[in-house]
């Protein structure tokens, strides 16, 4: 019998006779698993791993044997439950498991142990006295700043932030304690944010009529409700609030795995409801973030259903939107990893002298006698030590790592569907587009020979007509000077013609020159062009001909 332990008090008894509709082992991308729904069920079941999610109908069952590559489970909402064996498996396997609720916080997370290192816990627990947190916090906050001053670059600001940013980054290192650098650091905020507020969210154009008018820009990044950033009312700033919940989750996990509690600060303060560290990792992560929400916004147009406001007015990110955003957390967790071994590196080598901040001079004798004893921490996250050690004997250069991309897929501008080529629509809404494209244009050519300016008529229109006939009549008569008499209609009908009825219309028009509507007819049959066109024709059909 498996022992299960609720999620959340009112999770809804799982039926046995789910339907099993839509199973797909495809939803683990990039080792990344993500569930949302209500009934939510994970358990083991003879050494394998079973998940169910949905909702109603439409529910998702599948199985994952040891051997697969999850690294991550994520679970959307608080309705469902997860056993005891399940958390077990994900253990013994390397994975770790993260739950989140609608509205982006952090309920629940478990993830494998790291090295026990008393004295880094210890050195920590100091850093917030002895000025070696000080030093820390400076390089993070100052890392911080000149990326934001990277994304800045991107916005559409009024103003241009960069000089208040770049002062706030060259004031960090005159900072004397934590708040004198966390004024510093809010001053670079209030004009990095002040410079998102013209980003335009871009809909669908068939839902663009159903959505509020301060989810189509980005807007200020306090919420009304909430006075903070916690609670956003609109669609950018709950993208954003979303994916820091799951960077800091990512922070808390790559913590734990270096040896580091995630609960001792050394730049935030501390709080009984926040995990300071994995904040104050978070930070030189963020504008990574910040930047890819500026390449969804960029590159998707949403539908109405993708979001939804609460009855207070919180706007929550629907599926699939929330699964797409979910499925990039070991994207953040390889932007945190070296920030996370810097830190516990200079945590680590100030443990032997706790009142010495980093980068303080040594005498010889301290030196001598701590070589002995201090080692480089293991690097499990990004695996430094052990490429270093490779690179001796590496023979050929290590190939370069490919630009990470969003895993939010474009959107048709019109419907919202995914689209996976580079146009803007969809086949149908292009369609569609081209449809209504040319019946606007016949309402305007009607508008235009009722009011007595008819394009196709008139001095203009005569005189570039009767200068194109002139140049084709010139033509035929050089040819035929040069060549003799006319070739016979059935031998176009008979040699040229079957080997142009598949080819597009485009290609006639590159080879002859004519205009599109007359080489349309050519290919139906209904006309036969001049002799002189034949030559480059035969060339064209050539291959088909000798097809068939």
């Amino acid at each position: 019998m498996v022992t299960s332990v609720s999620v959340h008090s009112d999770s809804q008894e799982f039926s046995s006779k789910t339907s099993r509709l839509d199973a797909s082992s495809s939803d683990l991308r990039d080792g990344v698993l993500v569930l949302s729904g209500y009934g939510l069920r994970i358990a083991v079941e003879r050494s394998h791993l079973i998940v169910e999610d949905g909702v109603g109908a439409h529910r998702r069952y599948d199985r994952f044997s040891r051997v697969v590559a999850l690294r991550r489970l994520i679970v959307l909402g608080h309705s469902g439950t997860i056993s005891l064996d399940a958390l077990r498996w994900l253990r013994d396997i390397g994975a770790a498991f993260v739950n989140l609720d609608l509205d982006g916080r952090i309920i629940a997370s478990s993830q494998p142990s790291g090295p026990n290192h008393p004295k880094l816990r210890r050195a920590q627990a100091l850093a917030a006295n002895n000025g070696v947190g000080l030093a820390i916090a400076k390089a993070l906050i100052e890392e911080k700043l000149a990326a934001q001053l990277s994304v800045a670059e991107r916005l559409p600001q009024s103003g241009d932030p960069a000089p208040q940013i770049d002062s706030a980054r060259v004031a960090v290192q005159t900072a004397s304690t934590s708040d004198e650098l966390r004024r510093i650091e809010a001053s670079g905020a209030v004009a990095y944010w002040e410079a998102w507020q013209g980003v335009p969210v871009r809909f669908a154009r068939r839902d663009a009529k159903r959505v509020p008018d301060h989810w189509k820009i980005f807007g200020v990044r306090t919420s009304p409700l909430s006075g903070s950033q916690r609670r956003a009312v609109n669609p950018a700033n709950a993208m954003l609030n979303y994916l820091y919940a799951i960077l800091e989750a990512e922070a808390r996990i790559a913590a734990f795995k270096v040896g580091l509690d995630p609960g001792l600060g050394v730049f935030h303060s501390d709080l009984p409801s926040r995990e300071s560290l994995a904040s104050d990792l978070m930070e030189p992560a963020r504008p990574s973030v910040d930047e890819f929400v500026l390449d969804v916004l960029d590159g998707r147009a949403f539908r109405r259903a993708d979001f939804f406001e609460t009855r207070e007015g919180v706007c929550r990110i629907m599926p699939p939107v929330s699964h797409l955003l979910a499925e990039t957390a070991l994207r953040w967790a390889h932007e945190l990893a070296p920030i996370t071994e810097r830190v516990a590196q200079n945590l680590f080598e100030t443990a032997d002298f706790p009142g010495r901040p980093i980068g303080a001079a040594t005498s010889w004798t301290e030196r001598n006698r701590s070589t002995s004893k201090r080692r480089k921490l293991a690097t499990h996250l990004t695996g430094t030590n052990r490429r270093a050690g490779q690179e001796r004997y590496r023979r050929r250069p290590k190939p370069q790592k490919r630009e990470a991309r969003s895993r939010v897929p474009k959107t048709c501008a019109t419907c919202g569907k995914p689209i996976t080529s580079q146009k803007r629509y969809c086949l149908s809404c292009w369609q569609d587009q081209q449809v209504e494209s040319m019946a606007s244009a016949q309402c305007t050519l009607e508008r235009r020979r009722a009011s007595g300016d008819d394009p196709a008529h008139g001095r203009t229109a005569a005189r570039k007509r009767g200068a194109r006939n002139a140049r084709q009549l010139r033509a035929n008569a050089e040819w035929a000077r040069s060549h003799g008499e006319l070739q016979s209609r059935p031998t176009f009908t008979r040699e040229i013609l079957p080997g142009l009825r598949e080819k597009p219309v485009r290609e006639l028009v590159q080879a002859t020159g004519l205009t599109r509507q007359y080489c349309g007819r050519i290919r139906k049959g209904k006309c036969v062009p001049h002799p002189r066109h034949w030559v480059a024709l035969r060339r064209l059909a050539a291959p088909a001909a000798n097809a068939c």
